[in-house]
């Protein structure tokens, strides 16, 4: 090797970020101190995410430390037919000036002489693709130190010894930005900036992804970005847009998609039902029961899965990105029909089986019936103890596939499925505040039952009821009669329960209180006749009973109504009752001003709440007795409480809770004469409100905010506890 011999490609231009990792690679293979051993570096990661482009940018940056030379070679591994330690190191000694005719011809010799070509030289050795058997790059490292070995792979490469492994992660979204501007024009990028950074948000950092993009955008300068945009917000549009002739996104996960076995590729194409981009452990193992462990191994050594901090439940998470979904799910549905169909059923029937054991434990069950209960029971019990100890973690951490899911029921005509699902996860909904969700799932599902169908009363059932959740009781109403005018005869019991719970709710939101009366008495007689029906029902409908008679100024008859409920809780024995009672006698306290004694039963339940592990009920009866200590001017402690009861909120993103939160707490700083922090937080209440579409809230809120604004004077302002 008498001149030097540099074979790198061309840097990649637009290289962008990767600070970190530049620093590091370039610590360890040419600024760590002297020793016997050659430096190793290996960057890995998924595919697209720019192993190649950071290896030669490195390099390129590192050529004065290396004089004698800078080989590339690359090695095929990601391919499933790697090239042979023997023909790599021919490759390499042509390339130190060994003729094709002086080559030896085992695979000892060539190693022998290839060290002895590069002993006392400073060389670099740039390995792009590396396979996953460690012994077949043993031969390939030099053997003596100042050179240095710079490793690419897709695969965990085990066995060589001090080896330091760089792994990538996609791009931040700032680097993403500039990485677009790079090739499009700063110009035209930061004209249409909104556009731009939502084009790149939606590839999520991936470099391979973004330059494609780019690319394209950069030939056709006068399109619109926002029109670009447009175009990527169908499902199947972000993987043919990040498509060039073959080189894109798509073909670089087939590459290791291709070279995955069978089990661990058919494990991978059933994450195309998520609509998320993390995988459970137990959900996992529900969707791919075949040899999981196996599959798993395989798809987190390739770096199609990533291990995330641990989960709700104590096990492991796995990370992917969303192209590598929308890729799995292409696959998913080049599947045979009934195999979609096995594994949307297996989704289904384990999340059934969580929620029914996770209500109890959450406590969402307070008024409706329970929905039929599931005999499909695909997850180990002692998983669904482990998940049921958080319960809204699981929710969640699970919302958007459960969401999500229901369209891929409805297209694979599974609606009894669809309607088994949102039975069960309904409660979870309506306790974060999701109704609005929950009512576009409903609708899409009673949209495709045919007219005939035993389950589409059911479904217009639960979009009423859905809709008069979120304060729109006009309209609720309206569907409820409509339900009982065209089904009354196939209503079964609970749903029977449920119209008239929900039309009492409804005639209470529109200030008809003998309808509610009505309603909820005609709930009540029914609750007491059905068979399995819980207590708490009868005690719902009771204590219902007597808030719509205090509403209409009947107090006394509100008290005795209260009384009977009260002496009924000794026999049935059940803390859920009692709470239900509470709930309801304490509204009716304060309503009636009667303060000490509401705050007494709102401390009792939130003691109770607690050991039921009710979160909702805990956060209700922080409010009453932070607006009861409010009352008797105990402003400090009662600051303390409706803080405590908000952050909880805001905690489970439960919007209107937290918008009931926000309207107390400005209420408190307006008793305790803290105006500004009373308008700062009534401000937030009306804007929550507003987004809710809650008319009547809104104003209530808007009251205390004229108030206040009207009162407010700095000097005259005390400190209070912050929200």
């Amino acid at each position: 090797m008498s001149e030097p011999v540099y074979q790198l490609p061309a840097d990649i231009a637009d290289f962008t970020g990767r600070a970190e990792q530049l620093r590091t690679l370039r610590s360890v293979l040419a600024e760590s101190a002297p020793g016997t051993a050659v430096p190793v570096a290996a960057i890995c990661g998924p595919p697209g995410v720019g192993k190649t482009a950071l290896a030669l940018h490195t390099a390129h940056q590192l050529r004065s430390w290396f004089p004698d030379g800078q080989l590339y070679i690359r090695l095929g591994g990601g391919s499933g037919h790697p090239k042979e330690p023997i023909e790599l190191l021919g490759e390499i000694l042509r390339a130190l000036g060994v003729p094709p005719g002086l080559l030896p011809a085992s695979l000892e010799e060539r190693a022998s002489l290839y060290r002895s070509r590069l002993a006392d030289r400073r060389v670099l050795l740039v390995l792009d693709d590396a396979g996953e058997r460690p012994e077949s790059l043993e031969p390939l490292i030099p053997g003596t130190a100042g050179c240095s070995v710079l490793i690419t792979c897709r695969f965990r490469l085990t066995g060589l010894a001090g080896m330091r492994y760089v792994q990538l992660g996609p791009l931040s979204n700032q680097e993403s930005y500039e990485l677009l501007g790079l090739t499009i024009g700063r110009h035209r990028a930061a004209r249409e900036s909104g556009a731009a950074h939502e084009i790149v948000a939606r590839y999520e950092g991936l470099p391979l992804a973004i330059r494609v993009v780019a690319g394209k955008l950069a030939s056709t300068p006068h399109l619109p970005l926002a029109a670009f945009l447009r175009g990527l917000r169908a499902e199947r549009t972000r993987l043919d847009s990040a498509e060039d002739g073959g080189t894109g996104v798509r073909a670089a996960i087939s590459a290791t998609y291709d070279a995955l076995t069978p089990v661990a590729a058919r494990s991978l194409d059933t994450l195309g039902v998520l609509h998320t981009e993390t995988v459970s452990d137990w959900m996992f193992r529900l969707l791919a029961p075949w040899q999981a462990d196996r599959a798993l191994d395989e798809l987190v050594s390739r770096y199609l899965l990533d291990i995330d901090a641990p989960g709700y439940d104590g096990w492991p998470v796995y990370r992917f990105h969303s192209l590598l979904r929308d890729y799995a799910r292409e696959r998913l549905f080049e599947r045979d029909v009934d195999e979609r169909r096995d594994v949307l059923r297996r989704l289904v029937a384990g999340v059934r089986q969580v929620a029914e054991r996770a209500a109890d434990r959450a406590g969402v069950y307070p008024t409706l019936p329970r929905p039929r209960a599931v005999t499909a029971r695909p997850v180990p019990e002692e998983t669904v103890r482990t998940i049921v100890e958080a319960p809204w973690e699981w929710l969640l951490g699970e919302k958007r596939t459960l969401s999500g899911v229901v369209a891929d029921l409805v297209g694979h005509g599974l609606l009894e499925e669809a309607v088994g699902l949102l039975d069960s996860v309904r409660p979870y909904f309506e306790s974060l505040g999701r109704q609005r969700e929950l009512t576009a799932l409903w609708r899409l599902v009673a949209d495709a039952l045919p007219g005939d169908d035993p389950l589409l009363p059911r479904a217009r059932l639960a979009v009423a009821a859905a809709i008069g959740e979120f304060g729109d009781f006009s309209e609720a109403r309206r569907l409820l009669e409509d339900v009982l005018r065209r089904h009354a005869g196939s209503l079964e019991p609970t749903e029977m329960l449920q119209v008239r719970l929900s039309l009492g709710y409804c005639h209470a939101g529109l200030r008809d209180q003998l309808g509610a009366l009505r309603e909820f008495r005609a709930f009540t007689a029914l609750a007491e006749r059905v068979d399995g029906v819980a207590p708490t029902l009868v005690v719902e409908g009771l204590c219902c009973e007597a808030g719509a008679l205090t509403a209409a100024g009947r107090t006394a008859e509100a008290d005795e109504l209260f009384d009977i409920v009260e002496s009924r809780l000794v026999a049935v024995d059940d803390p859920r009752c009692e709470l239900r009672y509470l709930h309801g006698r304490t509204q009716h306290d304060l309503r009636l001003g009667e303060v000490a004694r509401a705050l007494r039963r709102a401390e009792r339940g939130v003691e109770l709440a607690r050991s039921l592990h009710t979160m909702l009920a805990e956060i209700t009866f922080l409010g009453f007795a932070g607006e009861a200590r409010s009352r008797l001017g105990d402003h400090d402690q009662a600051l303390s409480l409706l803080g405590a009861a908000h952050r909880r909120c805001v905690d489970i993103g439960h919007q209107s809770f937290q918008a009931m939160a926000l309207t107390r707490l400005a209420e408190a700083h307006e008793r305790a004469g803290a105006y500004s922090s009373a308008e700062e937080t009534a401000t937030r209440a009306v804007t929550l409100w507003r987004q809710l579409r809650a008319d009547r809230r809104e104003r209530t809120a808007t009251e205390i905010l004229a108030r206040v604004r009207q009162r407010c004077d700095p000097r005259r302002e005390r400190p209070s506890a912050a929200c």
